[in-house]
């Protein structure tokens, strides 16, 4: 039997505590390995294209915007250029984050945080690997914000 297998290896949020996981994609199956493990992993460097096939065929609905391309939007922006959003973990939001992000690592908050955006302006959601801005992005989607772009 050929198995394939890659790692990706990346933070989760989990209330107020960052803990570290590993993710192995086992041909076709996502695989997580507890944070008291993952410590093991951190000289892996993460198989993008294995990440990006994963959150091509779990929001296929998604549409992305390059770094280029946002670059390019915030030049060109005035006063209601795209809504950023941050869908990190605080820790790493502290540490750096894009001008003017709101920070929200809760998708299930993200409507209070939204509340005044219209729902046909251009918001751009992020994080460190895709997974977390493309769940966040679908979420947004789900509750009517229509603009909705996840930064690959």
């Amino acid at each position: 039997m050929n198995l394939t297998l890659h790692f990706i290896s990346f933070a989760l949020s989990r209330s107020a505590h960052l803990s570290y996981c590993v993710i192995a994609i086992v041909s076709g199956l996502l695989l997580i390995v507890p944070s008291q493990t993952a410590f093991a992993f951190h000289f892996i460097e993460p198989d993008w294209s294995v990440i990006n096939t994963f959150i091509e065929d779990h929001f296929p609905d998604l549409e992305h915007v390059t770094t280029e391309e946002l670059s390019e939007m915030l030049s060109e922006a005035e006063e209601d250029g795209p809504v950023l959003i941050d869908a990190r973990s605080a820790k790493e939001y502290e540490v750096s984050h894009l001008e003017n992000a709101i920070h929200v690592p809760d998708g299930r908050k993200a409507y209070e945080v939204l509340k005044n955006v219209d729902h046909d302006r251009k918001i751009i959601v992020y994080c460190s690997v895709g997974i977390r801005s493309s769940s966040m992005a679908n979420r947004l989607k789900a509750i009517g914000y229509t603009n909705i772009y996840h930064l690959s």
